[in-house]
């Protein structure tokens, strides 16, 4: 007969006993442990170190982002907005380095060409290296669509170069939607 290992123990009143725990009590042991292959265990545990290592090389190339949220337009030579609904804002941000600028709202109080109508917050300057144009729909005058050829350059500055209308007035719509890559 095997020998088993018992402890001695004490119980409240001093006296000697020996503590044992059937086999079926403990939870985890299988019933066949004498046919259980460690190889199954070892090839799980290898199957879960590889797919650890899988979800550290996803969250180690998770894209890095960066956002300013929507920041006002200050305005320039007599631009205002075109209504409160409108307001000219801009937003920066930037995903894994790569830097992308959007406008939104509208001016009016404009009275001619070439001049600028409005500059982006100083803090997102910066990653503008070079100056942008871009095409923008505006108010229909004479029931012809207008369009504006605009620019914002590296210090910040948004400026209409030119306009379709033949003359720009105060209460023409001058838009902006866009989004520019950097």
């Amino acid at each position: 007969m095997p020998e088993i290992n018992a402890r001695q123990l004490l119980d409240a009143k001093g006296e000697v006993y020996f503590p044992f725990t059937h086999v079926t009590c403990v939870e985890g042991i299988p019933e066949d442990i004498a046919d259980f292959d460690v190889g199954t265990v070892k090839e799980d545990v290898s199957n879960i170190q590889s797919q650890i290592a899988n979800l550290q090389s996803a969250v180690a190339n998770i894209p890095t982002v960066t956002d300013t949220g929507w920041q006002n337009i200050s305005f320039l030579n007599g631009a205002i907005s075109y209504d409160t609904v409108s307001t000219p804002k801009a937003r920066l941000f930037s995903v894994n380095g790569v830097y992308f600028l959007s406008l939104k709202g509208a001016f009016k109080g404009l009275t001619s060409n070439n001049v600028e109508i409005g500059r982006i917050p100083s803090s997102m300057t910066f990653a503008v290296k070079e100056n942008k144009q871009f095409s923008q729909s505006m108010s229909v005058v004479n029931n012809m669509a207008q369009f504006t050829r605009m620019r914002v350059d590296t210090n910040g500055t948004i400026k209409i170069e030119r306009a379709t209308v033949d003359s720009v007035t105060s209460g023409l719509w001058f838009p902006i939607d866009i989004t520019i890559m950097l």
